[in-house]
C-alpha cells in the first residue's frame, strides 16, 4: 500500500526536523504551481524529493508493485519475472533500428508490465532471462499504459538487474 500524505509528512518532519506546517504549506504551493494536475501524495512525493528524500528507493520504506502508481515519476523495486514476450525490432523516427522487450514482473501485491529497451534487450537475452528469475529495478520510468495503468519503462538512466545479489 503507498504512504498517506501524513506518512510522506512525518518522515520529511523526522528526516529534515522541519515544523509539520511548514511541510504542508509547500504541498500546497507545490498543487497550486501544478495547477492542481498532481494529487495531494504526488505533491508531498515532490516536496520530500526536494527536501532530498527518496520515498520510494529507501532501503526502509521499500516500494511495492502494487504501490506503483502515475503519480510516481521513477521507482525501485524488486519482484519476479513471470511472463516474457519475443523482442521487436522497429523503425525509429532517425530511420535508425530499435528493439524492445516486454515482461511482467510480480511481487506479493501485484504484477507490473516492464519495456526494455536496445542494449537491455540484448544483455538479457545474452544472460538466459527466463520466467522465474529475480530483478532488482532501479529508476524505472513509470508511464502510462494503453490500458491506462501504470508501466515502467527501462531507460538510459534506469539498471534492470537480473538475479541481483539478496534476492532470491
Amino acid at each position: 500500500m503507498a504512504l498517506t500524505v501524513d506518512e510522506i509528512v512525518d518522515r520529511i518532519c523526522k528526516e529534515v526536523n522541519v515544523p509539520r506546517d511548514e511541510v504542508m504549506k509547500k504541498i500546497k504551493e507545490k498543487k497550486e504551481e501544478l495547477s492542481g494536475l498532481i494529487s495531494d501524495q504526488g505533491a508531498a512525493i515532490i516536496v520530500a524529493k526536494d527536501y532530498g528524500i527518496n520515498i520510494y528507493s529507501s532501503a526502509d520504506h521499500p516500494l511495492k508493485i502494487g504501490d506503483i502508481d502515475l503519480d510516481l515519476s521513477e521507482v525501485d523495486f524488486v519482484g519476479r519475472i513471470v511472463r516474457i514476450f519475443e523482442p521487436r525490432s522497429f523503425t525509429r523516427k532517425d530511420g535508425g533500428e530499435g528493439k524492445l522487450q516486454n515482461l511482467v514482473v510480480a511481487d506479493d501485491t501485484g504484477s507490473i508490465r516492464v519495456t526494455l529497451w536496445n542494449r537491455t534487450v540484448d544483455s538479457m537475452a545474452s544472460r538466459g532471462m527466463k520466467v522465474g528469475d529475480p530483478v532488482k529495478i532501479i529508476s524505472g520510468v513509470v508511464k502510462k499504459g494503453i490500458n491506462g495503468n501504470p508501466e515502467i519503462s527501462i531507460e538510459r538512466k534506469s539498471r534492470f538487474i537480473l538475479k541481483p545479489e539478496g534476492v532470491d
